[in-house]
């Protein structure tokens, strides 16, 4: 375990060295600004409508943050051609492959707790309001779906290059949300074959 958190470590002060945390939290500020600028439906800058798209933004970027920090971990290694001094140490492909995943997640769920932090500030300074236990809820089911989407793309870049892994990610994420909901609806009205094969990718996929 202890090398393990080795190899999340490194994750981290790679991530820090690279300020894309800092670029993600700028942007979402940004964001922010801007909802409270406009004037949507003369709804003015309601904390209800802040609230809403504040939390949408935040997990746009922390899905881009974790697709960018999980599919490069390894192409990048081998790039740089480090991969091949830490296998040679006392240091398995599994506890390799799990510290990366660690320090993936493990940063973007930081990264995550500070974006429900800025969006929580800002519609208080509006006179909005959390339902606390469940916003706490939502984070939770927020970094268990990050979890799986670090994971599916440690897995792709031991296979692809960045940008393949990369691409494979959002593919995936994308079906999900498009098309996993949908099955249900399909499975009623056909059988056989095509049903198994329905059944089979709404079972196999992640449920985002």
């Amino acid at each position: 375990m202890r090398r393990v958190l080795t190899i999340a470590v490194i994750v981290w002060r790679e991530l820090l060295r690279r300020k894309e945390i800092y670029v993600l939290l700028i942007m979402l500020a940004a964001m922010l600004y801007a909802l409270l600028s406009v004037n949507i439906f003369g709804l003015g800058t309601t904390a209800r409508y802040i609230m809403d798209l504040g939390l949408l933004m935040a997990w746009l970027f922390t899905i881009v943050l974790t697709v960018t920090v999980s599919c490069r971990q390894l192409p990048d290694e081998e790039k740089r051609g480090t991969i091949y001094p830490l296998l040679a140490k006392p240091l398995t492909r599994a506890e390799l492959l799990l510290g990366k995943w660690l320090g993936a997640w493990s940063v973007v769920s930081c990264a995550s707790a500070v974006f429900y932090l800025l969006i929580a500030v800002v519609v208080r300074a509006y006179g909005g309001s959390f339902e606390w236990r469940t916003l706490a809820q939502g984070w939770v089911v927020h970094l268990s779906g990050l979890a799986a989407l670090a994971a599916m793309g440690i897995a792709f870049s031991t296979r692809m290059t960045y940008w393949a892994a990369a691409s494979m990610s959002y593919v995936v994420i994308a079906s999900s949300f498009c098309m996993l909901p949908r099955i249900p609806e399909m499975l009623v009205g056909v059988r056989g074959a095509r049903a198994t094969v329905l059944s089979a990718v709404y079972y196999l996929f992640p449920h985002f």
